[in-house]
């Protein structure tokens, strides 16, 4: 019986780009709201909490990089 091994050297290639997933916003509600609001108007909560706090982030790495 032969067996025939062959080996292959893999070439460095070009990285392949990392797709980037949306975040579903997630966040907290005060206690009992969950009770009174629909899940669009949470959704719409949630949204905007995300997107204050991508602008937060933004504006601390700015302080941070002034700070140096």
């Amino acid at each position: 019986m032969n067996i025939a091994l062959v080996l292959t050297a893999q070439q460095p290639g070009k990285p392949t780009p990392q797709v980037i997933q949306p975040q579903i916003p997630k966040g907290r509600l005060p206690a009992h709201y969950s009770k009174v609001v629909t899940p669009q108007q949470r959704y719409r909560i949630y949204y905007i909490q995300y997107r204050y706090q991508q602008a937060i982030s933004k504006l601390e790495k700015q302080i941070d990089w002034l700070k140096q």
